[in-house]
């Protein structure tokens, strides 16, 4: 599987170019002339495979036309989906949308996570499949920055010049009513193995012409400095009695006496405050919500006894470890658990955790000796951070 990070996605436009240019300001459009560029993790056959072999549940699939989304009780059955009733209303010009697909799809599961390793924020996958001739969605924004990778057919998009609402978070969420469609756009033409890149608050639309459409929007759901302020201002008030008391109860206090007892509240935060403390708990966070993929566990068990120091092993690049040193053990963080090692192993685990090559026993640090270094590899086999290469 090639997929690997945000080098892959952007392929062959440089991630430099773009992180300095592109990322928050404007749209991009990649034309691969590459129609198999998608072909590793999803066909149109995937597809209709799963439809064939998985029994959906709403809200896992969804209906929507023009942006009006059908009820589920007209294509479901407490909750389950009837997959002939879904093909009526996919007939009827019905785009459907596979939501987190990448929770059961390990292809795309292992894209989601390599991404949110590589950017240090997380991801997720909607899939939508629209029909010849039909519209999804009108004219809209979101409030997450969204790539596109056009998987089947083709199809047309319009972008808007002029955001109603600049990098827009949950608290400015579209509106029809109060965000009409700006007056000048670019028409674009999406077709299989292309890319489009759209940050949040520049609205867009879409729509099929003779050809039914597939594409996935990996959404971007990036943590905000508006996030680390109130994950600050969360672990302080926990630490500290002023912010948790309530404010003027008896309306005692003049407009001057609430600014001095603010003013003492922010002083306060200022001297207590630890940026790097809340984003590394949302690195934590991560970690924890990602899904394990293992098409290997059997493999792995076949050959677990047949260790040598020619045997060679690979880091798993799908999943987020993070480590951490103190002076009487070495960790691991891996998902929701803790994985603890003698402090003298750190330098080997680091390493391990930086291959960006298969590795042999023998090409490890010298910290450990080679039955050391055969049952730290043994145990790291064991917790699924490293496999056979």
């Amino acid at each position: 599987m090639s997929i690997s990070n945000l080098d892959w996605l952007l392929y062959p436009e440089s991630k430099e170019v773009f992180e300095q240019n592109i990322f928050e300001k404007k749209f991009l459009h990649i034309k691969r002339s590459n129609s198999s560029y998608y072909d590793e993790f999803l066909r149109l056959k995937n597809l209709d495979d799963l439809f064939g072999s998985r029994q959906f549940r709403f809200p896992s699939l969804r209906l929507t036309k023009a942006g009006e989304e059908l009820t589920s009780e007209k294509y479901s059955h407490d909750k389950n989906i009837d997959a002939s009733l879904v093909q009526r209303y996919f007939l009827d010009g019905y785009t459907i949308i596979l939501n987190t697909l990448h929770e059961q799809n390990q292809a795309l599961g292992e894209m989601v996570n390599c991404l949110s390793n590589d950017l240090g924020h997380p991801f997720q996958t909607n899939i939508y499949i629209t029909p010849p001739n039909s519209q999804g969605f009108p004219a809209h924004y979101d409030t997450h920055d969204v790539f596109v990778l056009q998987i089947e057919g083709a199809k047309k998009w319009r972008i808007y010049e002029d955001s109603p609402v600049v990098l827009p978070t949950k608290q400015l969420e579209f509106q029809k009513e109060k965000h009409p469609a700006p007056q000048f756009f670019t028409e674009l033409e999406l077709v299989k193995g292309d890319l489009l890149y759209i940050p949040r608050g520049v609205m867009h639309d879409a729509q099929t012409s003779k050809d039914l459409s597939v594409h996935v929007t990996l959404g971007w759901l990036g943590y905000t400095w508006t996030d680390v302020l109130v994950h600050m201002l969360l672990e302080f008030s926990k630490n500290n009695v002023l912010p948790r008391k309530f404010v003027d109860p008896f309306r005692n206090c003049n407009r001057e006496d609430l600014e001095d007892e603010f003013k003492e509240l922010l002083m306060q935060f200022s001297e207590t405050y630890q940026v790097q403390n809340s984003i590394n708990q949302f690195r934590l966070e991560l970690a924890s919500s990602q899904r394990f993929f293992f098409s290997d566990m059997l493999k792995n068990a076949s050959q677990f006894n047949q260790f040598s120091l020619s045997s060679k092993f690979t880091m798993r690049n799908n999943i987020l470890v993070i480590p951490e040193k103190s002076s009487e053990e070495a960790i691991l963080r891996i998902g929701n658990r803790e994985i603890t090692f003698p402090t003298f192993t750190f330098n080997t685990l680091d390493f391990i955790l930086k291959a960006m090559q298969p590795f042999t026993i023998v090409e490890l640090p010298d910290d450990l000796d080679d039955d050391g270094k055969i049952v730290l590899l043994k145990r790291l086999l064991k917790e699924g951070i490293i496999t056979f290469a």
